[in-house]
């Protein structure tokens, strides 16, 4: 049985939202379980800086070393793939 390729393939994922009125975009790049266990965390906590892109699986080991974890969205934020 053949695998289907697009199952191995990266995906890119863009999270945008505001904390107190400052717009954020936080973009992962990674599959599998380390982007499931990314963005399960970004969905609460926006990134230190205004732009940040890095590896899911960077942000699923170390979530203080880029997110805000003191932090909270103003509302919940949209996701772009």
């Amino acid at each position: 049985m053949a695998e289907h390729p697009k199952l191995f393939e990266e995906k890119h994922i863009a999270v945008i939202g505001s904390v107190r009125g400052e717009h954020r975009r936080i973009q992962m790049i990674g599959r599998g379980y380390a982007l499931a266990k990314a963005m399960l965390i970004v969905a609460h906590h926006p990134p230190r800086g205004r732009f940040l892109t890095v590896r899911a699986e960077r942000i699923a080991s170390y979530p203080d070393r880029y997110l805000d974890i003191w932090e909270r969205w103003d509302r919940h934020p949209e996701v772009e793939s």
